[in-house]
């Protein structure tokens, strides 16, 4: 499909998101304009003086050529939604891998425990800048990312996971500590990391 032409690899999306997504919405506005003009034309040809079975003839034709492009362009908005997506999920994703490499470093140099923190800026507060120079408070989508820590001992705590709610901003399941281990193709799906490796993620971003 035409759109799929111009959209280069999917690692280079994701580091020119904001360009590319400029690009896409483009090239609807410019969809918009065509349906538009082709309306347009269509009216101004049938108000014409043209012999009547020629109107007939140029409004026809130009009716089907109008509904191609429209399918066209419809076809593409699926894809131009799953480009999208993955760009959100491997964005999510790489921020979570880095996160966890900073709370296993913290974890090196305070006993092998993980810190211990309320809210995604208190973490921030103890990570930042010795161990990671800036922490992010949100996942792709624009939701918070989840910090949670159990089996407290020596100051800090055994366990921890960090994850996203994934697209629809909805936990999988009551209890983070319960998530299935294994890979998803949805987007909705939660994104979990834990302990230096991801226990939940999307098919073809495992770290």
């Amino acid at each position: 499909m035409w759109l799929s032409i111009f959209l280069p690899e999917q690692d280079t999306i994701c580091q020119h998101k904001s360009l590319y997504l400029l690009i896409g919405l483009t090239f609807m506005g410019l969809s918009i304009c065509l349906l538009v003009t082709g309306i347009r034309t269509i009216v101004r040809w049938a108000r014409s003086g043209r012999s009547e079975a020629k109107k007939i003839l140029v409004s026809k034709t130009n009716v089907v050529l109008l509904f191609v492009w429209i399918a066209s362009v419809l076809g593409e908005v699926p894809n131009f939604y799953v480009i999208t997506q993955r760009t959100h999920v491997k964005q999510s994703s790489s921020d979570l891998r880095s996160m966890g490499i900073s709370i296993e470093r913290y974890a090196m140099d305070h006993h092998e425990v993980y810190p211990v923190a309320e809210s995604m800026e208190e973490l921030a507060r103890i990570l930042e800048p010795r161990y990671i120079a800036k922490l992010p408070l949100k996942d792709d989508w624009g939701r918070p990312f989840r910090y949670v820590v159990r089996n407290f001992e020596k100051g800090g705590a055994k366990e921890y996971l960090i994850l996203s709610t994934g697209k629809d901003g909805l936990p999988e399941v009551a209890d983070p500590w319960s998530y299935p281990i294994g890979s998803s193709n949805a987007f909705d799906s939660d994104i979990v990391f834990s302990g230096g490796s991801f226990l939940r993620f999307h098919e073809g971003h495992a770290c």
